[in-house]
């Protein structure tokens, strides 16, 4: 049941970052400019068609935190 859990949370790591980021009223022009990509790219990774790198993921981190 945990590994089950822990694969649904990854599945849905793009909505939590949308949810997130609309809950501190972050555009995807604000996100995709912090963290150098086009906004097309976080809308695709809040879809979870993609996955961010590590390094994305700690930008993404640092600006919704």
């Amino acid at each position: 049941m945990i590994l089950k859990n822990k694969v649904k949370q990854m599945q849905n790591y793009g909505e939590l970052i949308k949810i997130i980021r609309k809950e501190k009223q972050i555009t995807i022009v604000d996100l995709a400019k912090r963290m150098g990509v086009a906004q097309a790219y976080i809308v695709r990774i809040e879809r979870n068609e993609i996955k961010p790198t590590q390094e994305q993921i700690e930008v993404i981190h640092s600006f919704l935190h």
